[in-house]
């Protein structure tokens, strides 16, 4: 399990995640497979899940950001499915990331939290126990079929090269991402 690192008072004020310049963006949430089903039973429509398994951004009618997750709460920036939130999500202000044909596990360099708390011993065990858990038999499987789940960003702080051997790693249903 993963637990979160940002304070919910820093959370609610900040407003940097949740909230996308583009409709398109790296940073929109990414499903695993078991995600998009699960969140289909019940949770969010299907024309909120894109083809690419991707949550779909809508438009924000407030005027504050261009695109917004349809799964955020407005009246009080809070998820409208916290307890059944993508992994991406729970590991905010930590990211999936790739480059180069190679995995990585990040931190959001623009989130306040992490520009203040990086370099703390707290902030650090909270990155080893987060390596551990994704170095675990069921989520190394989950990733390595779900390569899709990595993705390019940029202004990230790279923190650690994940290895997921080749000769193990499965392309997910539809073929590569």
């Amino acid at each position: 399990m993963i637990k979160q690192i940002i304070p919910s008072q820093v959370c609610f004020s900040c407003k940097r995640c949740c909230r996308f310049s583009e409709r398109v963006s790296s940073w929109a949430p990414t499903l695993s497979g078991e995600e998009v089903k699960s969140l289909l039973c019940g949770s969010i429509p299907p024309a909120f899940i894109s083809p690419g398994k991707k949550i779909r951004l809508i438009t924000d009618h407030s005027g504050d950001h261009a695109y917004l997750c349809p799964c955020l709460n407005l009246r009080d920036d809070t998820c409208r499915i916290y307890a059944q939130r993508p992994l991406e999500c729970r590991l905010y202000p930590l990211v999936l990331a790739r480059s180069g044909g190679k995995f990585y596990l990040g931190a959001d360099s623009q989130c306040p939290f992490v520009e203040q708390e990086m370099l703390q011993p707290a902030f650090q065990e909270y990155i080893e126990s987060v390596k551990a858990y994704l170095r675990g038999e069921e989520a190394s499987g989950m990733l390595r079929g779900n390569l899709h789940l990595f993705q390019e960003y940029t202004g990230i702080v790279t923190l650690a090269e994940l290895k997921l051997p080749a000769n193990e790693v499965q392309q997910p249903l539809g073929g590569p991402p």
